[in-house]
């Protein structure tokens, strides 16, 4: 398959702020597991539907970087193309959040999941658009 421009083309700096993003993202489950969450996301509790909005933002910027890294793998379900890089980030969110049902500091909560669905579904549309740019 032949890409019509740099955007579309993995690269190693994609590929960087992927794992750069990916330390990051593993740094606040494991605090958030132990009940230590950083005082910067604690603050989103502050305000209503905060935490709702850093399970999109988070979510959406993981798929982003996923689909980044990962292009152009997908797969085909019903004739329609899907990113190997949204499954897995919706895979393990789901994984994740089905988790907390289990950890002391943690509770399941579906609006989180439905918040981290609709930022995966954003950071896949937000790839795409950079993909035919």
């Amino acid at each position: 398959m032949k890409m019509s421009s740099a955007a579309n083309k993995p690269t190693i700096l994609w590929a960087i702020l992927g794992a750069l993003f990916l330390v990051f993202f593993l740094y606040v489950i494991y605090s958030a597991n132990q009940g230590t969450l950083p005082f910067f996301i604690r603050r989103l509790y502050l305000f209503p539907g905060g935490d709702k909005l850093g399970h999109f933002v988070l979510l959406g910027i993981a798929s982003f970087f996923a689909n980044q890294v990962l292009y152009p793998r997908h797969f085909l379900v019903f004739g329609k193309g899907f990113f190997v890089g949204t499954l897995i980030v919706l895979v393990a969110i789901t994984a994740e959040e089905i988790s907390q049902m289990f950890l002391a500091h943690r509770t399941f909560d579906l609006l989180d999941l439905s918040f981290s669905y609709l930022g995966i579904i954003a950071g896949d549309v937000a790839a795409r658009t950079l993909k035919k740019a």
